[in-house]
């Protein structure tokens, strides 16, 4: 290491040091005219010393070797502690993003997210004006982008790299001249995050998708808070100024829209804000039904596939007389499950709050919901007719059929059919069980 006093020495101790040995090609890297992202600077070069032995030397000025032995406190103290310049101030743009990425990520995400910010490790690429650009080891596109500007690093859909079209997850290499490719209406990807490695890129990245998850839940919470508050005559839009107030009261939250994102996110019951409205735990009798259900009951019109909030679970397949409960999924509805279905008894245990008592509409008679069968037979000609002549006395439609026969010489049917609701599919069941041959029938789900 070698401590010189002015720039200009520097480069002087340089040509003097390449004029006693021999350079080794490659190895001299020129941080005073490119600086690191960190302030780093200083010249570096690798020569063949005596016995033809590698000697790497490193020269400085005074300062540079300040600054990179105290870190960038040193830069202001060579200021005399006065207000720095805009240039100097550029030269902080690395420590801005690791400031902003502080206020999105907790601590084990920044200290990954800046790790490669603060590596030895660099490289140098182009715009196609010619400008360059400084970004880690293995920065892609996407981190070329967000150097430019935020919202180009949001609105990119493609990439050239020395002319020529690169997927997005491209590593770039010294001297690349990048162009990015933008749409108006393009919008950040959850999948970046997989390769960006700039601390900017993965902070704006975050940040987007943050705003855009909320803006969803705020939604998603306003539509399930009217579901409920309905029963009590009222929308969410309606609600009054002090009615607002006291909720924000009772559950703890200082914004209205934060208080309606997490209702999005199933982390308040909406019965719970029900009953608060209310005054009162009393019970409530459903207009469907002649049986009293609770305040923690609602009756999901479920209309064979979906409604506004609710849709039926394909892990269970529910039908009109089977017992339901409804799980709050986040930010998209409720989901419709058997009561004894085992994908929600580890929710119901430790979540609770995203349990709701769900109860089938009965109004519409037409309603039709999918079942599945799984028949087992002996494996004879004309078996499937039979078995589909019985359903179809029954004026149950078949939607689908599939036969196989397994090694022990059994023929297995898998079956769709389209029911009313437990009863109906209760007599199907029976009238196949007494076809010649089928030794069983059993309810299944579509994924299994």
């Amino acid at each position: 290491r070698i401590i010189v006093n002015t720039v200009k020495d520097c480069y002087l101790t340089l040509g003097l040091i390449h004029s006693i040995w021999s350079p080794v090609p490659g190895r001299f890297k020129d941080y005073i005219s490119l600086p690191k992202s960190n302030m780093y600077q200083a010249l570096h070069t690798t020569v063949v010393g005596s016995g033809g032995k590698f000697v790497e030397i490193q020269i400085k000025t005074k300062k540079m070797h300040k600054i990179a032995e105290e870190g960038i406190a040193a830069h202001w103290r060579y200021k005399g502690g006065k207000y720095l310049t805009d240039k100097d101030l550029n030269s902080f743009t690395w420590l801005r993003n690791i400031l902003e990425s502080v206020k999105e990520n907790s601590s084990k995400e920044l200290i990954s997210s800046v790790k490669g910010d603060l590596s030895n490790e660099e490289i140098f690429v182009f715009t196609p004006k010619g400008d360059l650009i400084k970004l880690p080891f293995g920065a892609t596109p996407v981190d070329f982008a967000y150097a430019i500007h935020t919202q180009v690093g949001h609105k990119t859909s493609g990439a050239k790299v020395n002319g020529k079209l690169v997927p997005l997850d491209t590593k770039l290499k010294n001297g690349d001249v990048v162009e990015i490719i933008t749409a108006k209406y393009h919008k950040p990807s959850r999948d970046w995050l997989n390769f960006v490695v700039s601390s900017k890129a993965k902070t704006n990245i975050k940040q987007y998708l943050t705003k855009l998850e909320r803006k969803r839940l705020l939604k998603f919470g306003e539509r399930l808070l009217d579901k409920f508050i309905r029963k009590i005559g009222k929308k969410t839009s309606e609600l009054t100024e002090e009615e607002r107030k006291k909720l924000l009261e009772r559950f703890s939250f200082k914004s209205f829209d934060d208080f309606v994102v997490a209702v999005g996110e199933g982390k308040i019951s909406p019965n719970k804000i029900l009953r608060f409205l209310r005054g009162d735990t009393s019970k409530l009798k459903s207009s469907n039904s002649d049986k009293s259900i609770s305040d923690k009951d609602v009756v999901i019109e479920v209309d064979g596939i979906s409604n506004l909030l609710s849709t039926t679970a394909k892990c269970c397949c529910p039908i009109p007389g089977d017992e339901i409960v409804g799980i709050i999924v986040k930010g998209k509805g409720i989901s419709i499950h058997h009561k004894k279905c085992q994908n929600i008894q580890k929710i119901l245990e430790t979540e609770p709050e995203r349990g709701i008592n769900a109860v089938w509409n009965t109004k519409n008679h037409n309603s039709v919901y999918p079942a599945y069968l799984r028949i087992i037979t002996k494996d004879k000609p004309g078996l499937l007719a039979e078995v589909s002549s019985a359903i179809a006395s029954t004026k149950t439609n078949i939607s689908g059929a599939n036969i196989r026969t397994r090694r022990d010489g059994k023929a297995v049917i898998d079956m769709k059919i389209s029911v009313k609701d437990l009863d109906h599919l209760r007599k199907v069941i029976k009238l196949i069980s007494s076809v010649k041959d089928v030794e069983s029938v059993s309810r299944m789900c579509k994924n299994k």
